[in-house]
């Protein structure tokens, strides 16, 4: 028995040990076959999208940002938060103490976020934002459980969650393009008290150009580099985010905010003055309807990152 004969063991140990914590990481089945109350899913059926006004569109184009109150109706977000409380997916040590819970593909997990997926007021919008492209597909949604005092995501943005798909033809804007929907499940008042639970934003006509050049993005996936060789891009673009993010303020049940694949973004972190125990989120991030899988484009950690739910934490 040689070298080569314990490092495979070692390396076939390590890979079960991995393989077991990842089927640890999946939501738990039953929380599927909860939906929404007929009276509710009616309420959803009819409620029409809104409709961007040329100042909104106007808005989004130059800040990547638009908060939309009242897209949905505020019963539904409530409920779904309730289903999301009663049956969390599986937490894991593995997010140590960013998150609790994080559930990717959850349109596909819970029946409840499958039915507001499926009544398309979100893609209404975001095919509104792209404004070239009439109708858009989903790439990816994401739930996300914090509890108090807990840090959730530093800088970052969503490039990493667009990978999967890729343009079309050469004239496609598919790869340039994307919306993340973020629908915050209970009250936001980030200024109350201190509560926290918000977001904290930076307007893409305000980000510091080093933020998307000298900063040594990491291969597209949407973080700032710690390698120090990034020098003074890298600090140029910190500094950048911590002096001129903003927070989105107060949002009701209901509210949803829209922001591009590139705007960078942090949670504010829920304290322990945070009115609920755990700070609920869903986000669906889509692309034109041009798009194809792109499933090659991505390195295995990234296909890694992906089935686990970390897209938006690496």
């Amino acid at each position: 028995m040689g070298a080569g004969w314990f490092a495979a063991t070692a390396l076939g140990v390590a890979l079960a040990a991995l393989c077991s914590h990842l089927l640890l990481l999946r939501p738990p089945f039953p929380s599927s076959a909860v939906g929404l109350e007929p009276e509710l899913l009616e309420l959803l059926r009819d409620h029409r999208p809104p409709a961007l006004t040329e100042t909104e569109r106007q808005q989004y184009n130059a800040t990547g940002l638009l908060v939309v109150r009242g897209a949905l109706p505020a019963p539904v977000v409530s409920r779904l938060r309730e289903i999301l409380d009663d049956e969390p997916p599986t937490a894991s040590p593995l997010f140590g103490g960013a998150l609790s819970y994080v559930t990717s593909h959850a349109w596909t997990a819970y029946r409840g976020l499958r039915q507001l997926t499926a009544a398309s007021i979100t893609a209404s919008l975001a095919a509104q934002c792209l404004g070239d492209h009439p109708t858009v597909r989903l790439v990816n949604s994401v739930s996300y459980g914090i509890g108090r005092s807990q840090l959730g995501a530093d800088w970052h943005t969503d490039e990493i969650s667009f990978r999967p798909v890729r343009r079309a033809s050469p004239e496609s804007l598919a790869e340039e393009r994307g919306v993340s929907v973020w629908i915050p499940l209970q009250p936001i008042d980030s200024g109350a008290a201190g509560q926290g639970g918000g977001l904290a934003v930076v307007p893409m006509n305000t980000a510091s150009p080093h933020c998307y050049a000298a900063a040594n993005l990491d291969a597209g996936s949407g973080r700032v580099s710690a390698d120090p060789s990034a020098g003074v891009g890298r600090r140029e673009c910190v500094r950048t985010l911590r002096q001129r993010g903003v927070s989105v303020g107060a949002m009701e049940p209901g509210d949803l905010l829209l922001f591009g694949r590139s705007v960078w973004h942090r949670t504010e972190p829920p304290t322990e003055a945070f009115p609920t125990d755990v700070r609920w989120s869903y986000t669906e991030r889509f692309a034109p309807a041009d798009a194809v899988r792109n499933p090659l484009a991505l390195r295995p950690l990234t296909l890694l990152a992906h089935s686990v739910g970390l897209s938006v934490m690496i």
